[in-house]
């Protein structure tokens, strides 16, 4: 029953039905007997008996009709703000009895099934709903539906980033906030705030307390760090299908249609009409964590393709591509990929990983107590190239389940060192050394790196930077070496032996007879800074430490840049 032309006489017969069988008791003027959800429905009923109130109140039910048609679904609010109409408490009811349609008696809300019939099931407020089974279950304690909040699937983020915002810095009473949502989104009731700052509390944004609202760590971080992805873990633990559907879509369900079939097998004790997934894949593209293309939905990480430089939910990578979600390395089981995970905490555990020089990684193995066995995610590190899998380098952030992403490595060697495990205690600990895959080459004819003079060898390495015109493998009398090579060349020689943090002479002489220096890129690679002679300087360890691991490490790079500026004019 798609037209509102089979809708409307339905409506007015059962209006006119009420209207016969219910009675209304009025006392004089100063005692009145009033029953509201009654006189709602007298007052709909009363709408069909003149022409012109006919007119006006089908206009209304049609927007309303319209509005449960696109959305699937329906309440009291929705309907007051569509309408307008007075006393609209029992619309809803009405609607859902006059039409027997599945009722949400937690949420006060109607749901059109996909295949409607007046004939519909009804699910009460005395009734459960029925198991695949006919059996009765337990209600869980998830919900199944979420809220758009305000602004569409464009603008709900920074709708709601500002929100946050307000509640962070003023601590408002519910009234307040209420009043101060209405006056600065496009939300249009105070019960569908209510029920939106509910949802909100529900995802761990907000929490009330008994003077009002205030921000969680994630709602801090999200509008703090303008960085959304926070919320994903909320909604998948506090909302029951983001995960399947996580999962459904890179398995080929990309249609609405069939990401809803794949939610009814999950959840069998659920009618789930479109209205309700349509409002999950609404945030998940509010996140830009899907995205959407002629009704065909789709993941940019499903192929476990990521961006260097980019941060990701960690939450959502292991439901979209799977793996251990708790442990440093992490394999997925239907993908050749390994993630591997760093961050400060790792301390903690015994963990101490840090970045050498040439961009190489020294990554400590897995196993939090004892001596490290080469098995399981330290076994599938050394032997990924045999395995045929490639290995992702992530950074924990200081915010919770947000990574960077820092390439793609691969295995070099590995050694053993004694470290101490999470009780302190010394052990045997796996150090594998790993080296970033890829990087282009330049080719120079008759030489080698240290054969040019300084001009010629930063002209040659910007060549090769990527704003450049790096060329390919070379043939004949030209020999091919990483644009790595270039660069590091390039630092080391103009600080021709000399560390340009502290100004103090290189500690020792390495095997080779030279001053050993470490080459140090202002921003980093996997930051997605250039392998570039603008961007590199000679540092010795301790300075070189000082800039990654010291507490002025941040202002320490400001002054190291300065000082490679004024350098690189010498050749620009």
């Amino acid at each position: 029953m798609d037209s509102f032309d089979e809708v409307w006489p339905i409506l007015v017969r059962r209006a006119q039905e009420i209207e016969c069988v219910e009675t209304f008791s009025h006392g004089n003027e100063n005692d009145v007997q009033y029953n509201e959800s009654r006189d709602s429905i007298r007052f709909h009923s009363r709408a069909t008996e003149a022409d012109h109130w006919k007119d006006i109140q089908r206009k209304h039910w049609e927007t309303a009709w319209d509005e449960l048609q696109r959305t699937g679904e329906l309440d009291r609010d929705q309907f007051l703000e569509l309408t307008e109409m007075w006393r609209s408490s029992a619309a809803v009811p009405f609607l859902q009895k006059a039409l027997n349609l599945p009722l949400d008696a937690d949420n006060g809300r109607v749901f059109l099934p996909d295949e409607f019939s007046p004939g519909e099931v009804l699910v009460t407020e005395d009734s459960e709903p029925p198991s695949s089974d006919g059996s009765s279950t337990e209600r869980t304690p998830t919900r199944m539906t979420t809220e758009r909040f305000f602004g569409g699937v464009d603008d709900r983020v920074q709708y709601l980033c500002l929100t946050l915002q307000f509640v962070s810095e003023h601590e408002p009473t519910e009234a307040d906030l209420i009043n101060w949502i209405l006056e600065n989104t496009p939300a249009g009731a105070a019960g569908t705030v209510k029920r939106n700052l509910s949802f909100l509390e529900s995802v761990d944004l907000l929490e009330s307390t008994p003077e009002g609202y205030r921000t969680t760590n994630k709602g801090e971080t999200f509008w703090k760090q303008d960085e959304p992805l926070v919320m994903y873990e909320g909604l998948a633990t506090a909302v029951d299908g983001f995960r399947e559907i996580a999962r459904a879509i890179p398995s080929g369900d990309r249609t609405i249609e069939e990401i809803q079939h794949q939610l009814r097998r999950a959840y069998p004790d659920h009618k789930l009409p479109k209205g309700v997934v349509t409002k999950h894949l609404d945030w998940l593209e509010s996140l830009e964590l899907v995205t959407k293309e002629d009704g065909v939905y789709s993941i940019p990480i499903e192929g476990g393709n990521f961006e260097v430089g980019e941060r990701y939910s960690r939450w959502f990578i292991h439901d979209v591509l799977k793996g251990e979600r708790y442990k440093g390395i992490a394999t997925p089981s239907e993908l050749p990929l390994i993630f591997i995970f760093t961050g400060d905490a790792g301390r903690t555990y015994g963990y101490e990983d840090m970045f050498l020089e040439g961009d190489r990684f020294l990554y400590t193995g897995e196993g939090t107590e004892g001596d490290m066995t080469m098995d399981d995610g330290n076994k599938a590190l050394r032997d990924h190239r045999e395995n045929g899998e490639s290995i992702h380098l992530f950074e924990n952030t200081d915010m919770p389940w947000i990574v960077t992403y820092l390439g793609e490595y691969e295995y070099v060697t590995h050694r053993i060192d004694t470290l101490p495990d999470e009780h302190d205690n010394p052990r045997d600990a796996f150090r594998f050394e790993l080296a970033p895959v890829g990087g282009t080459e330049i080719e120079i004819e008759g030489g080698t790196p240290r054969s040019l003079s300084d001009s010629e060898l930063f002209a040659k390495a910007k060549q090769s930077s990527p704003s450049g015109s790096g060329g390919s493998g070379g043939s004949g009398g030209s020999r091919s070496y990483p644009r790595s090579e270039y660069v590091r060349e390039f630092a080391l020689r103009t600080a021709d032996g000399v560390c340009q943090g502290c100004g103090e002479d290189a500690p020792f002489v390495s095997t080779s007879g030279k001053p050993f220096l470490e080459v140090h890129h202002l921003t980093r690679l996997s930051d997605g800074g250039p392998d570039d002679p603008e961007n590199v300087i000679a540092l010795c360890p301790n300075c070189h430490r000082r800039r990654h691991e010291g507490r002025d490490g941040d202002a320490f790079n400001r002054e190291l840049r300065e000082k490679a500026r004024r350098r690189n004019e010498r050749y620009l």
